[in-house]
């Protein structure tokens, strides 16, 4: 695990007691190890909150078995519900992550070599509390997403805009859903037309941390992007022509997560390199 991390939060504070069932089905091809076989305490850290910080469900949950010896064990491994991701973290830790709050039974297991016996397999039981994640939701939406600021004789005024949503210490870290469909004319789309998808990651186990994600429709585009710390979301939404003639366009975009509508823009009229006149502009923000 890494070594900025070492310093684990004990369970005790934040779950309930590890429990040992020396005498568990082998997991490994070997036989339970005996009633009195050395049972680890187990300590966890939320990576994502960090030290001292609440187990929290959509995190990085690190767990550590901490032996007498200080050594690992052989074939370390962790067993957790249906939907839980588990990955290994060396001689004596796993790394899981869950979306659901609540409970979460974990059961670790290892291969012993006692002396003056065969070899066989320990494991060891404990429950984790994982709170409610906090939902990601952005800021104050700027001038560009206010119909009303940006109306006049009946037409919309404006163009591209960008909007924050700060990922804090409990956010929820599931992906960032981007959804854009958009055509070359001055109507919106129609709902049976197909949205093109990309995902931002916000959590370091998950592919494409840190990448910058673009969609694109005609004469226009839709970035979204965190930034080096993972400490914040932005998303840009803006024209992409360099014409100064006006053309047709109509875009919906979509950014959810979990399937949680966090916004939800529709606009429909011209642009051009110098802005946009929107004869429809409609905007949702999510709960």
């Amino acid at each position: 695990m890494p070594g900025s991390l070492r310093s684990y939060v004990a369970i005790g504070g934040l779950a309930a007691v590890a429990t040992a069932v020396a005498g568990s089905p082998a997991a490994h091809g070997f036989a339970p190890c005996a009633p009195g076989t050395e049972m680890p305490s187990i300590t966890a850290q939320d990576f994502e909150a960090g030290n001292g910080g609440t187990l929290t469900a959509t995190h990085s949950i690190d767990l550590e078995a901490n032996f007498s010896d200080g050594s690992g064990r052989d074939d370390f491994q962790a067993s957790a519900p249906p939907g839980v991701r588990v990955f290994p973290q060396g001689p004596n830790g796993v790394r899981v992550i869950s979306d659901a709050p609540g409970a979460l039974p974990i059961t670790l297991t290892w291969t012993e070599h006692p002396l003056d016996a065969d070899d066989c397999t320990a494991s060891t039981s404990t429950t984790l509390q994982l709170r409610a994640p906090a939902p990601l939701r952005f800021g104050k939406l700027p001038r560009g997403l206010r119909p009303k600021a940006l109306k006049f004789h009946g037409k919309y005024f404006g163009g591209g805009y960008a909007v924050t949503a700060l990922i804090g210490r409990y956010t929820d870290r599931r992906p960032v859903e981007l959804r854009l469909r958009g055509i070359a004319r001055t109507r919106l789309p129609s709902p049976a037309m197909p949205f093109k998808v990309v995902t931002v990651s916000l959590r370091s186990i998950d592919p494409g941390l840190g990448r910058q994600r673009y969609l694109r429709s005609p004469k226009w585009q839709v970035t979204g992007r965190t930034n080096y710390q993972s400490t914040a979301f932005f998303l840009e939404s803006r024209q992409k022509t360099g014409a100064t003639r006006y053309h047709p366009v109509a875009y919906e975009l979509q950014v959810l997560q979990a399937g949680r509508l966090m916004l939800r823009v529709r606009e429909a009229g011209k642009c051009n390199l110098g802005g946009c006149t929107w004869r429809v502009m409609k905007v949702q923000r999510g709960g």
